[in-house]
């Protein structure tokens, strides 16, 4: 992986921590994402107004590029993409030693111009590809393949708007994804028995409406697409009450044989389950 370019301004700092890492023994995906929230509620203040908590971002792409271990150092570059596809977006860099390890492309409510500019070139590794840019439009009712109330949200699950978190979404999006892929067979069991665990290479999130304080959350999922090493999982978290979507999201991830931290084809007896969670289409 090339070296980050010094552009943009150096919007947070923090390190691996051993608790954050997941069953793979990396950094968790939901940390990437709280590194570019923090950054990107650092460039709302850079630019004279007041921290707006989640609502800094209404739809927010990462990409993974590559694993963080504990005790690894993290620093987050951010800037305004100037020209391209993308133009007008908040690009973070999401790097260690020097190396890029995630990206993030935010689509911010308003301008945030103080946090300076990276030209259109410096999104090369950050611009969608196993998810589809723009906004997502909540799924359809029947289309889900697993639809459960995951519980109320926790007061640490809100910012200080008292707003559902960046850091409390990404969280019940977790659940939600490990209750569907255990369902469909990638279970403990399975990857003890074939040394092979899934990774995220992409996530994408938009938020919809505030999410209120007396909220019980449901998660609607989907298996929206399946390829040969890889599959692309779609969720929607709403009010078990009023059935109003609060935010949607998609994970791609990737078959990994752990021995090697290569991708690999999905295995058939899993090709076969998630081909039943697949509906005919998808948005």
């Amino acid at each position: 992986m090339e070296r980050v370019e010094q552009d943009g301004v150096l919007t947070h700092v923090t390190k691996v921590n051993q608790w954050e890492c997941d069953h793979n023994g990396h950094w968790n995906v939901r940390f990437y994402s709280r590194a570019a929230q923090a950054a990107s509620e650092a460039a709302a203040v850079l630019c004279g107004a007041s921290n707006p908590g989640a609502a800094s971002v209404t739809t927010r792409h990462l990409r993974y590029h590559r694993e963080l271990f504990s005790g690894a150092p993290v620093r987050v570059r951010s800037g305004v993409l100037t020209g391209g596809p993308q133009a007008g977006a908040l690009l973070h860099l999401i790097e260690s030693h020097g190396r890029l390890s995630a990206t993030a492309l935010d689509r911010t409510p308003g301008p945030v111009p103080q946090v300076g500019a990276f030209p259109a070139g410096a999104a090369t590794h950050a611009l969608p590809r196993g998810l589809p840019p723009g906004d997502f439009v909540p799924l359809r009712e029947g289309e889900a393949a697993r639809d459960v109330i995951l519980g109320p949200v926790p007061t640490e699950a809100r910012d200080h708007t008292g707003d559902l978190s960046s850091d409390g979404m990404m969280n019940f999006v977790s659940i939600a994804s490990h209750g569907l892929l255990n369902a469909l067979g990638f279970t403990p069991e399975f990857v003890a028995r074939t040394g092979i665990s899934r990774m995220a290479v992409e996530m994408k999130t938009t938020r919809h409406v505030f999410c209120p304080e007396s909220t019980i959350l449901s998660a609607r999922s989907v298996i929206a697409a399946v390829t040969g090493k890889s599959a692309v999982i779609r969720h929607d978290l709403y009010s078990a009450t009023t059935g109003t979507v609060i935010a949607s999201a998609a994970q791609c991830i990737v078959m990994v044989d752990l021995s090697t931290r290569k991708a690999v084809p999905m295995p058939e007896e899993l090709a076969r389950g998630f081909g039943t969670a697949m509906p005919a289409a998808v948005q």
